[in-house]
């Protein structure tokens, strides 16, 4: 297990460039920092945040790279160079999470202040402002958010219990989706876009259908809540991320459970595949788990090694 102990804090989030060739994790340390696949080398700190940053996106075509902060904004990279290039400023509170639109002309950032801000792209000026997200007449933040692979859709989640649906013709709403009994924290589309998961403070992964919104699974087995959600990119499996220290690999056929990843020694903040299918990361208190496999959806094994070589999965420890 290779260990390049570069975060001096909590790494919170991370996000692979396009062609996978680069790896950015960010942390409760206030720095983005930038791994080459390769080797998982270490190649570059991005500075200057007031606060600790908590989620990081790159655009589709590769070119830019949005970090987003405790302090209330969002920082645009580039990154051939990785230079700073703008700071976006609007939120009021804490910037938690955001997302390229696929067709690169959006990208939305959420945050404790209760919106969802929407910005273009090609200037990077503010598009619009969505609200919604309340609870009993109390405002509360919006954690989550996540685009259709088709752009034509917004998908953000809240402190509300709820997650809330919208078209991005116009930015209107278009559904609200209950069921979770506490916090929306992620949320993610299949990569047919036939399917949103949602995960939650309570545990939970709910599976849903984008054609009529229906809700079609609970996904249950984390002890601890549920931080994070993601699709492998032949959208076969599904990853979910807990506080319990464990990642859970489910096949998304059936949406049995096939395989529980342990090996942080904290709560699993965020995971995240490589686009090219060949990589997992998942995050935790200071450390960024690799993990390569050649079958995700291969069984579990009550032999950890045996498993391990059976699936051909090898970890670095980041």
């Amino acid at each position: 297990m290779k260990r390049l102990d570069a975060h001096r804090g909590s790494v919170n989030s991370c996000a692979f460039t396009p062609d996978s060739r680069n790896l950015v994790t960010v942390s409760r340390d206030s720095t983005a920092r930038v791994w080459t696949t390769r080797d998982w080398s270490h190649l570059r700190a991005l500075t200057g945040n007031a606060g600790y940053v908590t989620s990081c996106a790159c655009s589709p075509d590769g070119r830019t790279l949005v970090s987003v902060c405790w302090d209330g904004t969002a920082r645009v990279w580039d990154t051939g160079d990785w230079c700073h290039l703008r700071t976006l400023k609007g939120h009021t509170e804490g910037v938690i999470s955001c997302a390229f639109a696929p067709d690169g002309k959006s990208l939305v950032t959420v945050s404790y202040d209760n919106t969802a801000r929407v910005w273009d792209t090609e200037d990077w000026t503010p598009r619009r402002t969505l609200l919604g997200h309340t609870d009993g007449g109390n405002i509360n933040g919006v954690t989550c958010c996540a685009f259709s692979p088709d752009s034509r859709i917004l998908v953000t989640g809240g402190w509300d219990q709820t997650a809330r649906v919208w078209a991005s013709v116009d930015w209107s709403p278009l559904h609200t989706l209950t069921g979770h009994t506490s916090v929306v924290l992620a949320c993610a589309f299949a990569p047919d876009g036939g399917r949103l998961v949602t995960v939650s403070t309570d545990r939970t992964a709910r599976v849903w259908s984008t054609r009529g919104w229906a809700h079609l699974r609970t996904l249950t087995g984390h002890t601890r809540r549920v931080d994070s959600c993601v699709f492998a990119p032949d959208g076969k499996s599904l990853v979910t991320g807990s506080w319990d220290g464990t990642a859970r690999v489910w096949d998304t056929k059936d949406w049995l459970h096939l395989r529980t990843l342990t090996g942080h020694a904290d709560m699993v903040t965020f995971c995240a595949f490589a686009p090219d299918g060949t990589s997992l990361v998942t995050v935790s208190d200071r450390t960024t788990h690799v993990w390569a496999d050649d079958d995700p959806r291969q069984d579990d094994s009550d032999d950890e090694d045996d498993a391990y070589a059976a699936a051909a999965w090898a970890t670095a420890s980041c």
